[in-house]
């Protein structure tokens, strides 16, 4: 895990190519504190860069970029978790190797299988390599998008790499030109952008999950090409549900097996909701501890635990940490957001990460420092599982939806009910502190001492009084008039929506750098592509079942997971609590800042004098919460335009 950058220029002038990629690898340190390195290739003309993480092989033979047989160089980021497989099948077809790494593998893999190599990594990865026969670049990014690769071509016949934009600030021959038409796109939708190659920047792309790049020519001749379809990898599934459960429980515990070879410590980020505590559950279990046994470079030390609280607000989640963690009787440390320091680290991390986002960052950086200052280079983490099984309120929104306009009525009902689940708590008659405080109480101005009590089948009027609220656009699954449930489409639209196109790549982006910002790297065994593939494989059914969201997770953690957290009919997660900052001391002087700023008031984006109005008469949590979310992007937009 680390930083990687590279820069490739026409330019005969060794200076100006050697200078660009320093410039890169200074602006990446953070990505890699454990070392950098570079290398000249192609006459000179080429330079790659790195940033050293060191997780496995930690001595000099795990240096970076690493050449392989006199012809392949690369820089690589990320980790392939089934390497120790993959040397095995190359030794026998010939390949020696002299150092215990998986970029190693990723070379020798690339010398014999070419661009298929791609097929075989189980990981995440960005990488860089030069084939010194062919003179091309070959640039690869992960199925998923988890690792990230941004570049910019064409300038003064020049192409240059990096693992994030801001490097690119500072280049020779090379202006960044921000685009309002992109910062619009992201400040009407952070989500939408991040799996379509766009930046803020007109002349900085990014590959897109799947995708790789063949570069020739100084990166004028560029073949873009994505290597991976879902769709075309789906499997066959049993019929039987508790089979299903049986060989999704079996994936799940064969992927965090995997992600946990390291000569490292391991820890977890555990928000308290379901997918990351299950994760935690599962590192602490008898059962899976016993399948190590005898396994090859497995970690030694991966059961502590951390989680952020937050304590008054909604977002706290520490009750159900504590829970988690009482039972697996393992060492946790709890991280307690400072509001005296937020302001600060607001502006730091939202300078520095040079895009729109739409929660800040700040809620999730101190997490990550804390591993860091304690010895931890890795956590394992939760992340995927919402998208996959219908773990949001919106994508059963347009499930029913779609189901009702299909003629199954009952199927609709059902999900329905599952609505009204996340919406309530299951120990309490009063209002969940999330959904209904911040989505329904304040914005139809409903007395927090209000106990609601609203039968299942009424969660939606309540929810969204008006039809014409609900999703204009739904995303409709193919049903046909008359398929049973059962036969829903199981790579439906709407949990590819999710999945590929929104909300997970944004999460992704979110957590890499929130991460790599204090260097620890971030695993996620929800996202090993079988267990990926298996899921998409199967029934809407399986995944949404007898009033939850997220069945066949729930049932494979029984016995594994506190029913408390298991049958959890509501989440929070690691969320900021902006209406909750916006609205105290330490955070309003900045919005004040902010907002009485010229540039703000004079921006071609917003209405910089309505929004001054508009938050002039906000003071209270219930006042902000309306505005906060939208207000954020605004902030962070006007953050990154002043940088």
């Amino acid at each position: 895990m680390c930083g990687i950058c590279g820069f490739w220029s026409i330019s005969v002038s060794e200076k100006f190519v050697s200078e660009n990629c320093t410039k890169l690898i200074n602006s990446l340190n953070h990505r890699g504190p454990d070392g950098k390195s570079t290398i000249k290739l192609d006459s000179n003309r080429l330079s790659f860069g790195h940033t050293r993480l060191s997780i496995l092989d930690l001595s000099k033979s795990g240096t970076q970029p690493m050449t392989y047989q006199d012809r392949y160089s690369i820089s690589y980021n990320g980790e392939i978790f089934n390497f120790i497989e993959l040397k095995d099948e190359l030794s026998n077809s010939g390949h020696s190797f002299v150092s215990d790494t998986d970029t190693e593998v990723i070379l020798a893999a690339y010398a014999e299988w070419g661009e298929d190599c791609l097929l075989k990594f189980n990981g995440m990865w960005a990488f860089a390599i030069w084939d010194s026969y062919e003179k091309t670049l070959f640039l690869s990014r992960d199925r998923y998008g988890i690792k990230p690769l941004y570049y910019t071509n064409g300038e003064k016949g020049s192409f240059g790499f990096a693992s994030e934009t801001i490097g690119f600030k500072n280049l020779k021959g090379f202006t960044p030109r921000r685009s309002e038409s992109l910062i619009n796109r992201f400040l009407q939708n952070p989500s939408e952008p991040e799996s379509q190659g766009i930046t803020v920047y007109e002349n900085i792309r990014q590959i897109k999950p799947g995708h790789s790049l063949k570069v020739k020519n100084y990166g004028q001749e560029i073949i873009e090409k994505r290597w991976w379809n879902q769709k075309d990898h789906l499997v066959d599934v049993p019929d039987d549900y508790n089979e299903q459960v049986a060989q999704f429980k079996e994936l799940l515990f064969d992927s965090c097996k995997l992600r946990l070879r390291s000569d490292v410590s391991i820890a977890s980020a555990v928000s308290g909701g379901l997918d990351s505590s299950s994760i935690f559950a599962i590192l602490n279990n008898r059962d899976f501890q016993q399948k190590l046994t005898g396994q090859n470079r497995i970690s030694g030390n991966f059961q502590k635990g951390f989680f952020v609280s937050f304590p008054g607000s909604y977002s706290d989640e520490k009750e159900y940490a504590d829970e988690v963690f009482n039972q697996c009787g393992s060492n946790f440390s709890a991280i307690i957001h400072q509001p005296s320091k937020l302001p600060d680290l607001i502006v730091k991390t939202t300078e520095h990460f040079d895009t729109i986002y739409w929660t800040p960052l700040a809620t999730l950086t101190p997490l990550y420092q804390k591993m860091a200052e304690d010895g931890y280079k890795i956590s394992l983490d939760g992340h995927g599982v919402d998208e996959m099984l219908f773990g949001y309120t919106d994508m059963l929104n347009q499930l029913s939806i779609a189901s009702r306009s299909s003629g199954h009525h009952r199927y609709a009902d059902n999900i329905t009910e599952v609505e009204s689940n996340l919406v309530f708590d299951p120990h309490n008659s009063s209002p969940s502190p999330y959904h209904l405080r911040e989505k329904f109480i304040y914005k139809h101005k409903i007395p927090l001492s209000a106990k609601l009590k609203i039968a299942a089948g009424r969660a939606r009027q309540a929810f969204w009084p008006r039809s014409e609220t609900l999703s204009q656009q739904p995303v409709k699954p193919n049903l046909g008039p008359n398929k049973p449930p059962h036969d829903y489409e199981s790579f439906d639209p709407i949990s590819q929506e999710f999945f590929f196109k929104t909300t997970l790549p944004t999460i992704l982006r979110n957590f890499d750098r929130a991460s790599m910002y204090h260097g620890v790297e971030v695993r996620m065994p929800f996202m090993d592509y079988r267990l990926v593939s298996y899921v998409m494989s199967l029934p809407t059914t399986s995944k949404v079942k007898d009033g939850y969201t997220k069945a066949i997770l729930r049932d494979s953690m029984e016995g594994i997971l506190p029913d408390k957290i298991r049958k959890r009919k509501w989440k929070v997660g690691i969320t900021a609590p902006l209406a909750s900052w916006f609205s105290e001391k330490n955070c309003s002087e900045l919005v004040r800042d902010i907002v009485h700023s010229s540039s703000f008031q004079n921006s071609s984006l917003w209405d910089g004098k309505a929004w001054k109005k508009r938050i002039g008469s906000l003071h209270t949590e219930q006042d902000w919460l309306p505005h906060a979310d939208e207000f954020w992007r605004l902030l962070n937009a006007e953050l990154i335009l002043k940088n």
